[in-house]
């Protein structure tokens, strides 16, 4: 089975932010100035585009199995200096495909992009990735394994139910964790029952109730970041029951087996100096 993943970076468009919620098509041209001013500020773009280049594409780059498409999906009204290293950075990447789109929810912006490739999504796998999320570099090789064990299954969702997190926040020391949860965002994949859906068109939460699924607890899937940025920040002194802090030997260990393009990289460099709320 063929595999697409998909990005958003910096998208305006309706969508899983607050701000869009209960607002009438007549009033969405102000949340879209709100948004802009959010999404564009210098230091959360700098911020993003550093995640972005080191952790996303990194880690699409260093896929063992590297037959798959993964499209980046961004906004237009994005300054044109932001936009210019923004496509500098894919253009490295050969599978990545970046697009940039008036305001737009990113469902739709998944099946233009499509169509304009001549890609039949019905007959492919999507994953969802956010800018500042990278996963383990077998990431593709063992999501078609298990697709293949789903074949004859439709719908289906694959989830990998151990990973690892980063936290860092202001004036805390970094943290690193075992994120042991299924079916959250970073890697989730689907193929929905009918053409037209996307992975975005899905609670990620929700996938585990509607649809037969497969979780991977054997192999590492994700490595996520909770910082300021995040749309659920994590609270380090009360991380809850899926955050298991581990030492920074058995973290490096982790990344030299499933994340070695993460050997040697600074997560200093992504400390927030202010506290921005607004997510991908």
């Amino acid at each position: 089975m063929r595999i697409v993943g998909v990005c958003r970076f910096a998208l305006i468009g309706r969508g899983d932010w607050q701000a869009y919620r209960d607002v009438s098509d007549d009033a969405l041209e102000s949340v879209y100035e709100s948004a802009a001013t959010e999404l564009f500020a210098p230091e959360r773009l700098e911020a993003r585009l550093r995640s972005f280049e080191n952790l996303t594409l990194a880690s699409m780059a260093r896929q063992t199995d590297k037959d798959f498409l993964f499209l980046v999906l961004s906004s237009d009204r994005m300054p044109e200096k932001y936009r210019s290293k923004l496509e500098e950075l894919c253009a490295k990447v050969p599978h990545v495909v970046l697009r940039f789109y008036p305001p737009t929810d990113v469902g739709s912006a998944v099946i233009a992009t499509c169509n304009d490739l001549n890609i039949n999504l019905s007959e492919f796998a999507q994953f969802r990735l956010d800018d500042d999320d990278c996963l383990s570099i077998r990431f593709i090789e063992r999501l078609k394994v298990h697709c293949e064990r789903m074949r004859d299954l439709r719908p289906f969702a694959i989830s990998f139910g151990r990973n690892l997190a980063v936290s860092i926040y202001r004036d805390r020391p970094i943290g690193f964790w075992r994120y042991n949860q299924a079916f959250f965002s970073a890697g989730l994949a689907i193929r929905p029952k009918r053409a037209g859906r996307t992975v975005f068109h899905f609670g990620h939460f929700a996938v585990q109730r509607r649809m037969d699924h497969f979780v991977d607890q054997s192999h590492l899937g994700a490595l996520v970041l909770k910082w300021p940025s995040d749309s659920i920040p994590m609270n380090p002194d009360r991380p809850g029951e899926m955050y298991v802090p581990i030492p920074q030997k058995e973290f490096s260990e982790c990344l030299e087996r499933d994340f070695p393009y993460l050997i040697g990289f600074d997560f200093e460099t992504l400390r927030p100096t202010s506290t921005n709320p607004t997510s991908s």
